[in-house]
């Protein structure tokens, strides 16, 4: 499996938390952890997103650039 992304090989890992272990894949360089419900919260995540934005009438990307030189961190938060 390769993750998503960095395009680097996943490895499948037993992972312990507050409730029962679980099994998911942990990719090896950047540490992207991926398992089915991560993948279905994303997937309904980026749906809910597009059906918000098409309500408004906004077509825009999630996180875009305010201008050519502008800096945002990954939350789009502006650095300036």
């Amino acid at each position: 499996m390769r993750c998503q992304r960095c395009n680097m090989v996943m490895v499948n890992e037993r992972f312990y938390g507050p409730g029962d272990p679980f099994w998911g894949w942990r990719c090896m360089l950047c540490g992207n952890i991926s398992d089915p419900m991560i993948l279905e919260n994303r997937s309904q995540c980026a749906t809910l997103a597009a059906m918000g934005k098409k309500e408004k009438g906004e077509t825009s990307l999630l996180f875009s650039r305010k201008g050519k030189h502008s800096r945002t961190d990954q939350r789009g938060v502006s650095l300036r």
